[in-house]
């Protein structure tokens, strides 16, 4: 059993090439053998079309990446743009989809904490017995 596309058309031909050498001892096959054929070149005008919309759909995705390249471009540079006339820190730039400069403040480090040391106190006196 044929398993690909042209393996399936090549054995559909050679079944209608066979009918017509043996046409008087098969005189009962005209119309399927026709029906066949028929369907032989329909399979190969779809086949043709598909590998002509395959190549026409990855030059439309060719142009389409090239279209979202140039949008993401030009809108990088519009929001430098806007970056510009508002100032970094603007808080209207988030309308824009752009984070302003913020401030952070920074809280003073706690102090260390204050080491208690245990003093000894050293022993005088010596017991002696």
């Amino acid at each position: 059993m044929p398993g690909s596309f042209a393996d399936f058309v090549d054995d559909w031909q050679h079944l209608v090439s066979a009918i017509d050498s043996h046409s008087e001892q098969l005189q009962g096959l005209g119309t399927a053998r026709a029906t066949l054929a028929s369907l032989i070149q329909s399979a190969l005008e779809k086949s043709a079309l598909q590998k002509q919309l395959k190549t026409e759909g990855e030059d439309m995705t060719d142009q389409m990446r090239e279209a979202l390249q140039q949008g993401n471009d030009l809108a990088r540079d519009i929001r430098s743009q806007i970056r510009g006339k508002l100032g970094s820190r603007s808080l209207l730039l988030k309308e824009f989809r752009v984070a302003p400069l913020v401030r952070k403040r920074r809280t003073k480090p706690a102090p260390p904490p204050i080491e208690i040391a245990e003093t000894v106190e050293p022993s005088g006196s010596v017991e002696s017995s």
